[in-house]
């Protein structure tokens, strides 16, 4: 009864409008940090961008399986301090200290292969 219903294309849009997102996906957690989504994350090992997410922008929280208490701890206290406004403001900061990979790659080759 708790399964998403709906096209799996339209994942990001559920993320976007969500307050917290709550899971066993990397992938999934740093995305929603990149929409503005704080993101708790619970598996056995990081991952070096959910760790770099957690760790400069506290928007992505990493526990283990061993460590559901304090995984639900967290999750709490996100959900009673404003999790949107925190997200924005995380995300915010976020963008500004990253680059755009494609407009870096176009860039890249548009100059490197001009001629060719």
């Amino acid at each position: 009864p708790l399964q998403v219903k709906g096209p799996v294309e339209q994942i990001h849009h559920l993320v976007a409008h969500a307050q917290v997102i709550v899971g066993e996906s990397a992938t999934m957690s740093s995305e929603a940090a990149v929409l503005g989504v704080p993101a708790v994350f619970i598996a056995t090992t990081g991952r070096g961008y959910t760790d770099d997410q957690e760790r400069r922008y506290g928007i992505v929280r990493h526990f283990t399986d061993q460590q559901f208490a304090q995984a639900v701890e967290e999750i709490d206290a996100l959900l009673a301090d404003s999790p949107q406004e925190f997200g924005q403001k995380a995300r915010q900061r976020l963008l500004e200290e990253k680059i755009d990979v494609t407009g870096w790659m176009v860039d890249y080759f548009e100059s490197t292969f001009a001629g060719v």
